[in-house]
């Protein structure tokens, strides 16, 4: 089955998180990087001690960046939630915020690598990052957004 032009960016988006290792230079090893299947839902009910999840928002058209032509272009901007879950074992005894910073700075890293996503998009901007903990599961982790924008054929979102 053919992506659109936007799963592929999304496509890419997990490859360069995957990448977060520490064989390719990184100082974590991402255990996992998921995207919801289910509105609203999480893919997994127990995170490993570096996964990320994806989530992404509403596509917003983003007229600033169309081109006329034929056939012309349309300019979107998609938000991608990327949630850093991180698990402390009981026996860690490095501060948290420090393993949460270096955890969201690896992987800022690896989605500003490549803004153009392979030349599929125009631009990408990083947010600042939210910092959360959930007391239940003592899971806690960064999360901030990726505005990618792009732009795709007027009638064939498969097309740039």
């Amino acid at each position: 089955m053919a992506l659109s032009i936007l799963e592929q960016i999304i496509a890419l988006i997990v490859t360069a998180i995957e990448g977060v290792t520490t064989g390719n230079g990184y100082q974590v090893d991402v255990t996992g990087v998921y995207r919801p299947s289910t509105l609203g839902g999480q893919d997994r009910d127990s995170p490993g001690s570096y996964d990320v999840q994806l989530a992404r928002g509403v596509l917003v058209r983003n007229e600033e960046i169309d081109l006329l032509g034929n056939p012309p272009r349309q300019g979107w901007t998609v938000p991608v939630e990327i949630d850093c879950l991180y698990r402390p074992s009981s026996s860690n005894t490095d501060p948290i915020e420090r393993e949460l910073d270096t955890f969201w700075s690896e992987v800022s890293k690896a989605v500003m690598t490549d803004i153009q996503w392979g030349g599929l998009a125009i631009d990408s901007e990083l947010g600042a990052p939210n910092d959360w903990i959930d007391m239940d599961d003592g899971t806690c982790g960064k999360t901030g957004v990726l505005n990618v924008h792009y732009r795709v054929q007027e009638t064939n979102p498969y097309a740039q």
